[in-house]
C-alpha cells in the first residue's frame, strides 16, 4: 500500500468515526439528521470491512471466520425472524446484529496498523468538538444533571453528547491512543495532551460506570507484568491478585452498586424481566422484542409499563434477551470465549495484554450498561473492531507458520 492510499484510509477511517459520533450529539438526536449520520456511517464501516473481509483468502476465510460467522448469525437472526414484528424491525434488527457481528468477527483485516488506530482516536475528538460547536449554536447546554450525584455532585459534563456518552467516547480515544504509544514504546506529545485532556473529561462526565471501565482498563494492561516474575513465582502472585481483585470486586458491589439506585434500578429491571418470563421458554430462548417495539409509548417505557416501573433497561443482556433472546445471549459469550481463546494463545505479550484488558472491560460494561449490544452508542464497536485487529494479527502470524498465502 502506497503512501497515498495509506493517507486515503486514515482520513476514511477518521471520517467515519466522526460521523458515528456526530449522530449522538444532542442537538441532532430525534431529527432525520441523526439517522442520516448514523447510517452513513455505518455504511461506510461495514462497507469497507466487508471489502476487507473478501480481500482475504478463500482458504483463510473457510478456515478462521466463516463458520464461526455463521454460527453467530443463526444465533443472533432466529429470533428475530420469527418473532411478530413488521418487516422494517426486523431490518433495523438485523442491520444492528449484522454490525455487531462484523466488527467482532470479520473485522481481522480492516484496521491495518497502529497508525490507523490513531487516525481513530483523532476521529473521536474532531467529532466531540464539532458536537459541542453544533450545540453551542443551537443553544443546547453542555452540562447536565446527574439522577444520582457523586460525593454530593450533581452536576455533569455532557461534551454535546447525549447522556454521559462524551465518557465513553474519550475513553475510546485513550484506549487507541495508549495503545498507539504502547506499541511504540513513546508517546508523541499531542497524544500525551490528548489522553490528558480525555481523562480530566472522564472526570467531568460525573460517570462511576466510566470511571470503573478506565480503572479496568489500565489495571488489566499492567498484568503484563506478570511475566516479569519468575515462573515460578507467577502461580503464587496470581493466586493473590486474584484473590484482591475478588476483594475489590465485593467492595465495589456491596458498598457502590448496592448503595447506588441507580444501578438497582437497572437490576431490578433484570430481575422483574425474568421474573415475568423466566418460565416463558419460547420467548426466554427466543427474544420479546414484538412486545417491546413500534408502540406509542417507545421501546424503553414500554418494556417498563409491562415489567414494573421501578427498575430500567440499562444492562445488556436485559436487553440482548428481549431482542434476542437466549440464542442471542450465547451467540455474545461465543464472540467473548473467542477473544480470551486466541489472546491467551499468543506468544506476544503486549497483544495478549491489549486482547484481555479489552475483553474484560466489555464485559464489565455488559453489568452497567447496554454498549456491547447496540449501534447507537459507538464504545461497544469501537472496542470490537480494536480486537479484531489484535486477532487478524495473531492469526496473520498462524498463517504465516502454516505457510497459508495471504
Amino acid at each position: 500500500m502506497n503512501c497515498r492510499k495509506v493517507h486515503i484510509f486514515d482520513m476514511y477511517l477518521f471520517t467515519t468515526i466522526v460521523l458515528l459520533t456526530l449522530s449522538s450529539c444532542k442537538a441532532v438526536i430525534g431529527t432525520k439528521m441523526e439517522s442520516i449520520l448514523l447510517y452513513v456511517g455505518y455504511i461506510f464501516l461495514l462497507g469497507g470491512i466487508y471489502i476487507s473481509y473478501l480481500r482475504l483468502t478463500r482458504k483463510y476465510r473457510r478456515k478462521f471466520i466463516d463458520k464461526f460467522a455463521l454460527i453467530l448469525a443463526v444465533l443472533f437472526s432466529v429470533g428475530i425472524l420469527v418473532q411478530n414484528l413488521t418487516i422494517k424491525r426486523k431490518l433495523i434488527l438485523l442491520f444492528t446484529m449484522a454490525a455487531i457481528l462484523m466488527t467482532s468477527t470479520m473485522a481481522e483485516n480492516f484496521i491495518k496498523n497502529y497508525r490507523n488506530i490513531r487516525s481513530m482516536a483523532y476521529g473521536c475528538i474532531w467529532g466531540v468538538i464539532a458536537s459541542i460547536i453544533i450545540c453551542l449554536a443551537c443553544g443546547e447546554p453542555l452540562w447536565g444533571n446527574a439522577t444520582e450525584g457523586t460525593l454530593g455532585i450533581y452536576w455533569f459534563f455532557n461534551g454535546g453528547i447525549k447522556d454521559k456518552n462524551i465518557a465513553t467516547i474519550m475513553l475510546a480515544m485513550i484506549i487507541s491512543l495508549y495503545i498507539y504509544g504502547k506499541h511504540y514504546g513513546k508517546f508523541r506529545q499531542l497524544d500525551r495532551v490528548m489522553i490528558v485532556i480525555g481523562l480530566l473529561i472522564i472526570l467531568l462526565s460525573n460517570s462511576r460506570g466510566a470511571w470503573i471501565h478506565t480503572f479496568v482498563f489500565f489495571v488489566m494492561m499492567n498484568c503484563e507484568k506478570v511475566y516479569m516474575i519468575r515462573k515460578n513465582q507467577r502461580k503464587l502472585f496470581i493466586v493473590g491478585i486474584t484473590i484482591a481483585g475478588l476483594a475489590i470486586a465485593y467492595f465495589l458491589y456491596d458498598k457502590v452498586i448496592l448503595q447506588s439506585s441507580t444501578y438497582l434500578f437497572r437490576y431490578r429491571g433484570l430481575a422483574n424481566y425474568l421474573s415475568m418470563f423466566g418460565s416463558d421458554s419460547y420467548h426466554m430462548w427466543l427474544g420479546n422484542a414484538e412486545i417491546a417495539y413500534d408502540k406509542d409509548l417507545g421501546y424503553v417505557n414500554t418494556i417498563r409499563s409491562i415489567t414494573g416501573w421501578n427498575g430500567s433497561l440499562e444492562i445488556a443482556w436485559l436487553n440482548i434477551l428481549i431482542k434476542n433472546g437466549l440464542l442471542g445471549a450465547i451467540g455474545f459469550i461465543i464472540i467473548f470465549a473467542k477473544f480470551f481463546y486466541v489472546a491467551l494463545k499468543s506468544d506476544n505479550v503486549l497483544n495478549q495484554a491489549f486482547c484481555i484488558s479489552l475483553t474484560v472491560m466489555l464485559i464489565v460494561t455488559s453489568l452497567v450498561a447496554t454498549y456491547i449490544q447496540t449501534v447507537h452508542s459507538l464504545f461497544g464497536i469501537y472496542c470490537y473492531m480494536l480486537i479484531s485487529f489484535f486477532i487478524g494479527m495473531e492469526h496473520k502470524n498462524i498463517r504465516k507458520n502454516m505457510g497459508v498465502s495471504e
